[in-house]
């Protein structure tokens, strides 16, 4: 199976080398640079001639920058690309074991390796929040090759090219953030399969912290709020619409005098009517099979 890895980098200067030696020679690397500030792009040309890297004006986040990658690798012969975070670091055998476990899986859209923290040791605190969340018991992860899921983050897919003519890309409705939440929905949703292949293994470098809620109505609240809205209602497996506590909370506010947290309820509300309309349109495209947004 021929993979081409492909890694999107925005201001990767203290992730990048640790990331492309990892990198067996044997694999061709696409990169999509978007547009980082730091000494990024010329370390890529001075230091790793042979990966060809896309530059793009904007920094077009995650998902859509794998899009550029995509379009890119999609006419070219390759079997499969393995998509991967510039602050991941995989082990000499972390693809040969995906590919391992893709080919004796049938239905399957996306593999992906068990994450570890940089001590390589360690598992990823989120990374084991989702395994757990799925049923998996941490103490039970390895006791056999390959384990079915409902998600996984992306900072390590190995996609195969059938994944794009059924699944597509990444959703432009996510900016940053839910966009691999979405995609797995999408891959369940046409029926294909979520593998963690647990004999393949890679070092996941960043913050294990789990965060904290923001406060209501500052900007990185509004923001949650929305990835959130739109990971729930653009999931092609729901059919519901949003139930808003609309009236019931503008009275409850008003009748304690709180008028900035009415115009607060109002503002979202505004919000989530937009969110849903684009959440209905993106699913209209999604419950299809093609390579969309490619």
């Amino acid at each position: 199976m021929k993979i081409v890895i492909l890694i999107v980098t925005y201001n990767a200067m203290p992730w990048i080398d640790c990331c492309m030696r990892s990198i067996s020679d044997k694999y061709d690397v696409v990169i999509v640079d978007n547009n980082s500030q730091d000494e990024t792009v010329k370390h890529l040309e001075d230091c790793y001639p042979k990966a060809t890297v896309l530059l793009q004006k904007n920094n077009l986040g995650f998902g859509m920058g794998n899009n550029v990658g995509l379009r890119y690798i999609r006419p070219l012969d390759y079997q499969g690309v393995f998509l991967l975070n510039q602050d991941a670091y995989l082990n000499s055998n972390t693809i040969v074991e995906c590919v391992k476990a893709y080919e004796v899986n049938e239905e399957v859209a996306i593999v992906s390796p068990v994450q570890f923290q940089n001590d390589n040791r360690t598992l990823d605190t989120r990374f084991v929040y989702h395994v757990t969340e799925a049923g998996i018991e941490t103490s039970q992860l390895f006791n056999e090759p390959f384990k079915e899921v409902l998600f996984i983050n992306a900072a390590a897919w190995l996609l195969p090219m059938s994944t794009l003519e059924v699944i597509g890309g990444f959703d432009p409705l996510f900016q940053h953030y839910g966009e691999d939440d979405n995609y797995c929905h999408r891959v369940l949703y046409h029926h294909k399969k979520i593998i963690l292949a647990t004999q393949s293994h890679f070092i996941h470098d960043r913050n294990n912290n789990i965060p904290s809620e923001p406060k209501i109505y500052s900007s990185i609240w509004w923001k949650l709020k929305e990835r959130r809205f739109k990971v729930m209602y653009a999931n092609p497996l729901k059919f519901e619409k949003p139930i808003l506590d609309y009236y019931g909370t503008v009275l409850k506010k008003l009748s304690m005098g709180k008028i900035n947290n009415v115009l607060q309820v109002l503002k979202l509300r505004s919000k989530q009517r937009d969110w849903f309309k684009a959440c209905q349109l993106s699913k209209q495209i999604t419950q299809t099979k093609g390579p969309h947004y490619l």
